[in-house]
């Protein structure tokens, strides 16, 4: 997910699954909840790591 994420929006891409995190967090659907945040967790990993240019470009 999280490669299909930085294909489609590029920098922005933790942003949306930020979004979709705080979505399910509002609907209280857990299992999604938790699945975005392990996308978000591991697009900061890529980040930190030099793999991805993350959201400041």
């Amino acid at each position: 997910m999280a490669d299909d994420l930085v294909a489609k929006y590029g920098p922005r891409a933790e942003e949306i699954a930020f979004i979709e995190e705080d979505r399910a967090w509002r609907y209280s659907e857990t299992f999604q909840r938790g699945k975005w945040h392990r996308v978000r967790r591991e697009l900061w990993r890529r980040y930190e790591a030099g793999d991805w240019e993350g959201p400041r470009g």
